[in-house]
């Protein structure tokens, strides 16, 4: 088991009976998000770029080619690694060694705050609580543009806790969360729904 937070990252091998902090080699303490990809361990780290460990979290090393920009969140994209930072999306064809940004005018110089895949359908939250929706036909190795829209906003309050964007894919149907609120598409990001996350229980809140 492998947890993230602001204090680096932690490894458990008893199933979370106990925790060691790994953070050797590891500089950046502030871990947003995890990704084990084909036996190697992906960690975004904001500003910092990215750090990978080929040891399961024994040991760190920093990944290049991201200076200027927050990593912000990581997906497994059949067979590509996608990321998203504070300036568009990337993608590594090398599990992790060399990587390309994503140019187009949907997402380059904008913020991608979240980021999902299943089967070919990617999702990522952008600027202005924004979904843009991406098809791939061959696992992941070229993308296909198809929807870029305004997510409707049900505002949560409910709740007084801080909403952090969120986005996930399910048989096809995804799922977004932002600070307006959870809204719902089932076809490919084309049409939206809100739903007010308090009638679908407390772990929305």
């Amino acid at each position: 088991l492998i947890s993230d937070n602001t204090h680096g990252v932690y490894v458990s091998i008893d199933s979370g009976t106990s925790w060691t902090r790994s953070v050797n080699g590891l500089i950046a303490l502030t871990v947003n998000g995890l990704l084990v990809y084909r036996n190697r361990l992906f960690a975004a780290c904001g500003p910092r770029g990215f750090f990978v460990s080929d040891d399961l979290g024994t040991t760190w090393e920093e990944v290049g080619g991201f200076q200027g920009v927050d990593v912000t969140c990581l997906a497994d994209a059949g067979k590509n690694i996608v990321a998203g930072t504070s300036n568009g999306w990337y993608r590594s064809a090398d599990t992790g060694r060399t990587w390309q940004r994503h140019e187009d005018s949907y997402t380059s110089n904008k913020a991608v705050f979240a980021i999902a895949y299943e089967n070919g359908l990617l999702a990522m939250i952008s600027n202005y609580a924004r979904c843009v929706v991406y098809t791939s036909s061959d696992d992941g190795t070229s993308w296909q543009f198809r929807n870029d829209s305004k997510l409707p906003a049900v505002p949560l309050i409910h709740t007084t806790y801080n909403i952090e964007n969120r986005v996930t894919i399910n048989s096809g149907v995804v799922y977004a969360i932002t600070d307006g609120g959870l809204s719902i598409s089932e076809d490919q990001g084309r049409t939206w729904r809100a739903v007010d996350a308090y009638m679908l229980g407390s772990e929305f809140a």
